[in-house]
């Protein structure tokens, strides 16, 4: 599945006529980087959500052959936030097959078909894509890398899972926006906006959720205007290599 129905508000001028999913960098949308590395990595079933802008996305997708198999899951009625995104969209999903989820405004050499075989041997309900970035707002993870809370440097604020409690040998992780689950975890939950932060911190009090650090390759979050033009050259510079 590919969030993709943000407002993209922190990426101003870009966003003024259209998406945050059809923002370019290096000649193409953020979308068709998203799509191409899922077929690369041998996805063939997507799930994109839309709101914001939702008729050019519709039309991105329609217009171009991914070779994937694409549903769009609307949202024009009510942003459903990242995780409210996903429980509209669980009736898209095989109830007992792996899922990922993949932000649309992300850029990476992360091997996704490698990361899909360590959520599955670590016999989890959900692995999050974890580094040790730096970041402002932090998962934390015990030893057995089991999701125990999450906290803001910024507000000092933390939460923590009930039934744990936060030791020395807590680990604080950035969040890589790719996680992969196996859609039953959420069929208890109506569907509603939310965070999928604040689910998977509610689900960890008596599921494994774990974290899948990724120390090796490149990663960019096309999250700011200000940083649009570094991660274009960077980005140019890294893949001809």
């Amino acid at each position: 599945m590919v969030l993709a129905a943000g407002l993209g508000s922190r990426l101003k001028q870009f966003t003024a006529d259209k998406p945050k999913a059809l923002v370019e960098i290096g000649g193409k949308t953020l979308l068709e980087h998203v799509l191409e590395n899922l077929k690369r990595n041998g996805f063939t079933d997507v799930v994109v959500n839309v709101h914001h802008f939702a008729d050019k996305i519709i039309e991105a997708i329609q217009s171009q052959s991914f070779e994937l198999n694409i549903v769009v899951s609307d949202e024009r009625g009510q942003l459903m936030d990242t995780g409210g995104a996903i429980l509209q969209a669980i009736k898209y999903l095989p109830m007992n097959e792996l899922v990922m989820v993949h932000n649309v405004d992300l850029l990476h050499n992360f091997d996704l078909a490698q990361l899909r075989e360590r959520f599955i041997a670590a016999e989890a309900d959900a692995g999050l894509v974890i580094s040790t970035r730096e970041s402002s707002r932090k998962l934390l993870f015990n030893n057995h890398q089991q999701l125990i809370g999450w906290t803001n440097a910024l507000t000092g604020s933390i939460k923590r899972v009930q039934g744990h409690r936060l030791s020395k040998s807590v680990t604080a992780y950035a969040f890589s926006g790719i996680h992969f689950f196996y859609p039953s975890l959420f069929a208890n939950y109506r569907p509603e906006p939310c965070s999928v932060i604040d689910l998977y911190l509610h689900l960890a009090a008596t599921r494994r959720i774990a974290g899948l650090p990724q120390s090796e390759g490149w990663w960019f979050d096309v999250g700011k205007a200000e940083s649009v033009s570094a991660i274009e050259n960077e980005f140019s510079r890294l893949i001809k290599l």
